[in-house]
């Protein structure tokens, strides 16, 4: 079930660095990602509080950690989150070789997971002097999806009905303002919401507070709808398949999210990456700007490319267990 972790990122909180004055300091230039449109962060922090719109643009980055590398470092994975099997196919550490520079025998062990998660010999354990080993990058890596977003908007922002991707759980961070949540359980799908006859796709109300003026009544009524809210400070965790909708509730309201996968859940990820990969996302933002934000079964199923980058993640994770 959905939890809510009071205070247990009230570290981040503490520092001050997420407030508006001084993120727009720092970053102020910097160009983020918000409503299918490109915005410097002091431009779009000045939308957020000034806008009339039903459904205000939403920043919702994931790639906030290359646009500024020194966010990522002013927060900490909570420690029970922090088994993702999905960090074995991020590759980014450098390898070293023998001598001095040799890994640890936990570190061995981890980089001889990663090899084998791998699968198809693009990385190996190469041993080292007293029987220690480093490792080694030998071609090209299989990446994770994307995982983790930078999400900054103003009142009545946020995100409608949805089921996070790839068979994950995610936690999510306020770091400033205040969030509202409300989730319906993996099989009882949200009023309002129409899904496909293969439930492959589903649409939703246009904006936020359409679907609350037309249908929040008759959600409080269902069996096994739930609703609460975050402070800053606050982790809430989403299970995987979870329904959710998540509206900002502050003109100001920052927070982090990850997507990980648990290994409770890897067996149900599999059978998505290897039955449907069609609807594996986050993996070439190429494909989402060429094709648009919604890609029908039919046609990312005959794509040769999409299949040749979602059926490697498939064999990868299932090698390795």
């Amino acid at each position: 079930r959905p939890v809510v972790l009071e205070g247990v990122g009230a570290g981040a909180v503490a520092t001050g660095s997420w407030e508006e004055a001084a993120l727009c300091a720092k970053y102020g230039d910097r160009v983020f990602h918000a409503g299918g449109y490109d915005w410097k962060l002091a431009e779009y922090c000045k939308y957020a509080r000034s806008n009339s719109d039903d459904q205000p643009l939403y920043l919702f980055d994931p790639t906030f950690s290359n646009t500024a590398p020194q966010l990522a470092n002013e927060y900490e994975t909570p420690v029970c989150f922090t088994d993702d099997l999905f960090d074995l196919l991020d590759g980014d550490r450098p390898g070293t070789t023998g001598g001095a520079g040799a890994l640890s025998a936990a570190e061995t062990a981890e980089a001889e997971a990663r090899a084998m998660i791998d699968g198809t010999a693009s990385h190996r354990v190469v041993g080292g002097k007293g029987g220690a080993c480093s490792y080694q990058d030998a071609g090209d890596k299989v990446s994770r999806p994307d995982y983790r977003w930078l999400l900054l908007g103003g009142i009545r922002s946020g995100q409608s009905w949805h089921q996070d991707p790839n068979g994950t759980s995610a936690w999510n961070l306020t770091l400033c303002g205040r969030k509202r949540w409300l989730f319906f359980p993996p099989n009882s799908i949200p009023p309002g919401v129409r899904p496909s006859f293969d439930g492959d796709e589903f649409v939703t109300p246009v904006s936020l507070g359409e679907w609350a003026r037309g249908y929040y009544r008759e959600a409080c009524a269902v069996e096994g709808f739930q609703e609460c809210e975050t402070l800053p400070g606050d982790v809430m965790f989403v299970p995987r398949g979870w329904w959710h909708m998540v509206v900002n509730q502050e003109a100001y309201t920052v927070a982090v999210s990850h997507h990980f996968l648990s290994p409770a859940t890897l067996s149900n990820t599999l059978k998505l990456l290897r039955t449907k990969p069609h609807q594996v996302s986050g993996i070439d933002r190429g494909l989402s700007r060429n094709r648009g934000a919604n890609v029908t079964r039919k046609q990312a199923t005959e794509s040769d490319d999409h299949l040749a980058i979602a059926l490697p993640l498939a064999l990868s994770l299932s090698r390795g267990f």
